[in-house]
C-alpha cells in the first residue's frame, strides 16, 4: 500500500479505515501506520485487540458521517451497542462504508455475512443503493443474499479474491446470484489491481471509469496459450 500511495504523491492520510480485524483485511495496516502520518484510525476491533500506535484511534459506527471536497461518507453499519454484544463475530462487525460523489457512489462492506445484511436491510434500506458494491466476503455462501443485492442494485460488483484461494472463494452460487441481478463483475485474481474513476464533467455527463490493472499492464504469462490440446490459461 505504501509504494502505491506514494507513487500517487500522497505523503499524509488524514483519515484511515479497516473494516475488520482479519489478516487479509489488516495485514498492511501496521506497515502504512509506521511509514505514513496518519490523523486518525477508525475501525471495528474488539477493545481487547491493540492496534498499531496513532494519534487517534476510533471505533466505526452506525451514523457517522463526513464531507470531503463535496464527497460524503457515511458509516451503515456496525451499530454502536453491537460492540457489547460478544456474540457477534468479527465478520458481522465489519466498518460499512458509503461513499457518494457527484459523479455516482461506492458501498464497501468488508466480509459481512448474511446476519449482518439484514441488519441493515432492516435499518437502513434506502441508504444502500449504489453503483459500485465490494461484494461481502469476498463472494462467500455466507453473504449476498437476494434482498440485500436487490437493495445495493449495483452496476458493477467486485470480487476481492486471492487466485486460487483455499476458500474457493468467490463462489459459484454466489456469482450466479449477482449475474441475475444483471450486475457487471470484476475479480481482483482475474483482474488484478481495479482503478474506478467517478468523472463529473463539464457537459454534466457523469459517469464511472473502471480499469483493470492486468488489462493496462499485461504480461506474456498472464496470455492464454492455445495449442493442438485446446486452449489453456
Amino acid at each position: 500500500m505504501v509504494p502505491f500511495l506514494r507513487g500517487e504523491g500522497i505523503t499524509k492520510l488524514d483519515g484511515f479505515m479497516v473494516s475488520h480485524n482479519d489478516f487479509d483485511h489488516s495485514g498492511g495496516m501496521a506497515s502504512v501506520l509506521a511509514l505514513m502520518p496518519v490523523r486518525w484510525l477508525a475501525s471495528s476491533f474488539s477493545t481487547k485487540i491493540e492496534a498499531p500506535e496513532t494519534h487517534n484511534k476510533i471505533s466505526c459506527f452506525a451514523g457517522q458521517v463526513w464531507l470531503w471536497d463535496s464527497v460524503k461518507f457515511e458509516v451503515l453499519h456496525p451499530a454502536m451497542d453491537s460492540y457489547a454484544d460478544e456474540k457477534i463475530t468479527d465478520n458481522n462487525r465489519s466498518c460499512v462504508l458509503k461513499v457518494t460523489s457527484q459523479a455516482g457512489s461506492i458501498l464497501l462492506t468488508g466480509d459481512i455475512e448474511k446476519e449482518a445484511e439484514l441488519a441493515l436491510l432492516n435499518s437502513v434500506s434506502e441508504q444502500l443503493k449504489s453503483d459500485v458494491l465490494t461484494v461481502p466476503h469476498h463472494g462467500s455462501k455466507t453473504s449476498s443474499i437476494d434482498d440485500f443485492i436487490a437493495a445495493v442494485s449495483p452496476n458493477v460488483s467486485i470480487f476481492t479474491t486471492g487466485y486460487l484461494n483455499r476458500f474457493g472463494h468467490p463462489k459459484p452460487l454466489i456469482v450466479e446470484r449477482y449475474q441475475s441481478f444483471g450486475s457487471i463483475m470484476y475479480r481482483s485474481d482475474y483482474d488484478g489491481a481495479l482503478v474506478i474513476d467517478y468523472v463529473n464533467n463539464l457537459s454534466n455527463k457523469n459517469k464511472i471509469m473502471l480499469s483493470s490493472w492486468r488489462a493496462q499492464h499485461p504480461h506474456y504469462w498472464q496470455d492464454t496459450y492455445v495449442s493442438e490440446l485446446g486452449a489453456m490459461e
